[in-house]
């Protein structure tokens, strides 16, 4: 069969509805870039300016492109190919209506054959607003459905096939947008369909291996744990939003340095987050090729959803597509069906006096989409949703858990240690991004941290006085922006190190995926990774706590005690355990001891112990096989300007120091997008850090924390 004849559709123009002026567009792409290209509005992601382009979502708009077309003997017949459309249009050819769109994770193909003329031909795609329609259609199926106008956690949203998030979310903006959104294609050829794939890549990453959900059943409930190839496999990962509040300006580039970030630190698998959608081809090429499993959810999360006959058989057409595109990719885990949607209903979110008399959108979890995965990729396990169990949805007796209660409850990051999760597929705290992020949006550092752009840069919902709160458990008060980066950076890393060495060390929880890797415009969250790529705090200490081999340190009692646990691994290790303290200030070495160890793989032990008073005056220090972890129980005073003794080191520089610095933050005064990797790290004496720069660096600034 000869190879179909491609023409790739460039030349696009763009108006609102009914107001016939026309301008260049890009596709892909998305209305508001379009109108920012031409300045018609201000970058919605700069200082407050999202509020101020809300008009966009309220209208109509249209684009149109045009072609030239020469027909080829013997004549094939002709496919117009939109692999993505966002989200409700009509397409018009020369006039006439030939096709229609309601979803944007659907491609639409249209036979033009017949209706294609010799010479120039005009395609016209008109979009209605996402936000009106979708309240239109709510409003009918709540009407329908016999349900108040205010049932909560029914927006409109729910009513349209979109990434969710683009309506708003606790972490992003509301630019619910419109616009082509992947490319045109006008394809000659009598088989168009070509996403219908059984066979598994076999690339150098992940190979042939086959990935399996085990629950062993127990006196409590059952475990939940992956097994690669038969062997455990702990899980260790983030959660996947959208890297961009636009999908179409993630390009194939972008994902690869964000999966690759994902590897280097130490991630073995990435959720992808039912709000957003399902990535492009080149998301799952690239975790074939690295190793990383994806936990895929379908789109569905946080609401309640229509799902009368009709709404049924779209959402059918629309996971056949997907599973049937996706299935061949070895690194697909597992298939989930919504998230947090059970906990909707279960949890009465809203109020139990306000919700339905039933749950809208279980017959989607439970029965549709559970059949086209066994349909369509039965060797594959289905999920209902995350977080899903037996009984009550989030109980982690025998299911995935969402382990909130830190954030969203008594806020103490501490607190990790009473989850019980058998494997925990959310966790996250909150943190600024840095200096050069903030500065993107237009906020100056010296101000103080209320500032109010910072503050619309902040779209979790908690009370700021609360989070500044929280924070201040364990780090000084904040007087400015700058050090509210550098002390809430630093409490998100403490988080998400306690979280993880509990799980790790827990012997009950089989996978860990912190909420969030990435995100999708500049804002405070719970991402590791800044928009752009930055990464924080948290995400510099993954490396180390993600390791096969894992050392912690804690207090017990009147004991200093380090523990080991050996995941991911086939070999056993063995070595001197060594446990040091030193003196918080001077850096003298008070004590030291070794103790030989075996740590086997699955091990969980305990290395070395010494006795220790409550002593705020000490910081500890363990090794083992070339695992290192660091402890202090003193709460820093504030931050302070450090002389480090500084030698060029390869692509960077090497930093030492007489005396102990504790979470050191580098950074260059005439550059501030120089990175310095790692970064936030500590230096005891005797202690040489080799340091990454992605530049000569011009002027260096480095601070630690101070203990007065």
């Amino acid at each position: 069969m000869s190879a179909p004849r491609t023409v790739l559709l460039r030349d696009w123009e763009f108006c609102e509805t009914g107001i016939d002026e026309w301008r260049s567009a890009a596709v892909p792409g998305h209305v508001h870039l379009d109108l920012l290209r031409h300045g018609l509005i201000e970058d919605p992601f700069v200082e407050q300016n999202e509020k101020h382009c809300q008009w966009v979502d309220e209208r109509d708009w249209s684009y149109r492109g045009r072609f030239d077309w020469r027909q080829v003997e013997p004549a094939s017949p002709l496919f117009l190919s939109f692999q993505g459309l966002d989200t409700i249009c009509s397409i018009s050819l020369n006039g006439k209506v030939v096709g229609e769109n309601n979803s944007m994770f659907m491609p639409l193909q249209i036979d033009i054959s017949s209706l294609v003329k010799q010479g120039l031909n005009e395609i016209r795609v008109d979009f209605q607003s996402a936000a009106r329609l979708g309240m239109e259609r709510k409003q009918k199926y709540l009407t329908e459905q016999g349900l108040a106008p205010d049932t909560p956690n029914f927006d409109e949203r729910a009513f349209v096939r979109k990434a969710q998030c683009m309506f708003g979310w606790d972490w992003g903006p509301r630019l619910v947008s419109c616009g082509i959104w992947k490319p045109v294609l006008l394809v000659e050829s009598a088989e168009l369909d070509r996403t219908d794939r059984t066979d598994r890549t076999d690339l150098a990453g992940m190979g042939s291996k086959q990935v399996q959900l085990a629950q062993r059943e127990d006196e409590e409930g059952a475990s939940f744990e992956f097994l690669v190839d038969g062997k455990p496999f702990y899980a260790l990962g983030a959660n996947w939003i959208p890297d961009h509040s636009f999908p179409s300006q993630v390009t194939p580039e972008r994902y690869r340095e964000r999966l690759q970030q994902a590897k280097d630190l130490g991630m073995n698998m990435i959720r992808i987050w039912g709000g957003g959608i399902y990535e492009d081809d080149a998301f799952y090429d690239i975790c074939d090729e690295l190793g990383i499993f994806v936990w895929q959810d379908f789109m569905f999360a946080c609401s309640y959803y229509p799902d009368t006959p009709e709404y049924q058989e779209e959402i059918r057409k629309e996971a056949e597509y997907q599973v049937k595109r996706l299935r061949h990719h070895p690194c697909i885990a597992i298939w989930c069906g919504n998230n947090e949607c059970h906990q909707v209903w279960q949890d009465g979110w809203g109020g139990k006096d306000k919700q339905p008399p039933r749950f809208h959108g279980e017959v989607l979890y439970h029965e549709v989409l559970r059949d086209v995965v066994e349909r369509l990729d039965p060797a594959r396990p289905y999920w209902p949703g995350s977080p899903y169990g037996t009984g009550y949805c989030n109980s982690g007796k025998d299911g995935d858990q969402h382990f909130w209660d830190v954030w969203h409850g008594r806020g103490d990051w501490t607190y990790y240690k009473e989850s019980d999760a058998r494997f925990c597929s959310e966790f996250g705290f909150a943190s600024s991004p840095s200096k050069a992020t903030w500065a993107s949006v237009g906020v100056d550092m010296s101000v103080p941290k209320e500032d109010e752009t910072a503050r619309w840069h902040n779209k979790t919902g908690k009370p700021f006085e609360t989070f500044t709160g929280l924070v201040e458990l364990h780090y000084p008060k904040a007087t400015s922006l700058e050090e509210w980066s550098y002390y809430s950076q630093l409490n998100q890393r403490d988080a998400m190190r306690a979280a993880i060495e509990h799980y790790r060390m827990s012997g009950r929880c089989r996978g860990a995926l912190l909420w969030q890797h990435n995100d999708c415009w500049p804002v405070e969250s719970w991402s590791v990774l800044e928009f752009g790529g930055r990464k924080k705090a948290a995400a510099l200490e993954l490396p180390r706590v993600f390791a096969p081999l894992l050392v912690s340190i804690a207090r017990d009692d009147q004991s200093i005690v380090a523990r080991a646990c050996l995941h991911n691994s086939s070999h056993t290790i063995k070595g001197s355990a060594v446990l040091e303290a030193f003196d918080l200030r001077t850096g003298d070495r008070i004590h030291s001891g070794t103790a030989e160890a075996v740590v086997n793989p699955e091990d969980r032990k305990e290395l070395i112990r010494a006795v220790a008073a409550e002593d705020q005056e000490k910081v500890w220090r363990a090794d083992f096989a070339g695992a290192r972890a660091i402890f202090w129980d003193a709460k820093p005073t504030g931050i302070r300007e450090i002389d480090l003794r500084v030698v060029p080191d390869g692509d960077g520089i090497a930093v030492s120091s007489d005396l102990p610095a504790l979470d050191i933050l580098l950074e260059d005064s005439e550059n501030p997008e120089t990175t310095f990797e790692p970064n936030y790290f500590s230096l005891l004496p005797g202690d040489r850090v080799s340091v990454r720069t992605t530049q000569p660096v011009v002027s260096l600034r480095a601070r630690c924390l101070d203990f007065g």
